[in-house]
């Protein structure tokens, strides 16, 4: 689950899980979009994935990233049935 994990800003700083949910309930009612998006990529025989969270506010510029990294140490046969693993966790 999300709670598991570690949650990190842009710069790299820890969020709490607690403060996250909160930060999203605060900037959708004032207006900001959430978008979320995953990548991954091998690199030296480890999958390492990805999840962001964007709140963006359309016509202001401002915007908050937050994201969460995994990584397997084996590679799966496919990336795919990594992102349905990791998805169907959330």
């Amino acid at each position: 689950m999300l709670k598991e994990n570690v949650i990190r800003n842009f710069d790299s700083g820890i969020v709490e899980y607690s403060e996250f949910i909160d930060q999203i309930k605060k900037s959708t009612q004032k207006g900001y979009d959430v978008f979320i998006g995953t990548d991954s990529q091998v690199i030296k025989m480890k999958l390492s994935i990805v999840t962001c969270v964007c709140l963006y506010k359309i016509g202001t510029g401002k915007s908050q990233i937050f994201y969460v990294k995994n990584c397997m140490k084996k590679i799966l046969k496919s990336v795919l049935l990594f992102h349905i693993i990791i998805l169907l966790k959330y």
